[in-house]
């Protein structure tokens, strides 16, 4: 009986281990894609709009609507995110956008990732 119930705390203390593992690996996974994709995104986004080969962005929110498209088509996964635009002119080419996702791990554990990425498009010297 004795080798019965330290055979089970054993087992259940490895499955804890496994499953905190697990969150935490899909966390960092999470992280570094997100932050993959916003760095991608703003960073096209910027380039595309001050070396034109966009459509023509005169206005704030279009800025932040060719950003919004292409953070979108960056995307590879589905959860549900928070678009922060803390800053965007695109007259100077600076864009500064934080993005928060809650992905669900184990089915259960809902986790909150934050990234933020500023871009401040360089004109090269004529």
């Amino acid at each position: 009986m004795k080798t019965a119930m330290v055979s089970t705390i054993c087992i259940g203390v490895v499955l804890v281990g496994c499953m905190t593992h697990t969150v935490w690996e899909g966390r960092a996974i999470c992280e570094r894609e997100l932050e993959k994709t916003l760095a991608k995104a703003v960073t096209q986004t910027v380039e595309e709009v001050m070396e034109e080969q966009c459509f023509g962005v005169e206005h704030k929110n279009e800025f932040v609507a060719a950003f919004l498209q292409r953070f979108i088509q960056c995307s590879e996964h589905d959860v549900d995110m928070t678009v922060r635009v803390l800053s965007a002119d695109p007259v100077n080419g600076l864009l500064d956008i934080e993005v928060c996702e809650k992905p669900i791990f184990l089915g259960r554990i809902q986790s909150e990732i934050t990234v933020r990425k500023t871009v401040v498009f360089d004109r090269p010297a004529t």
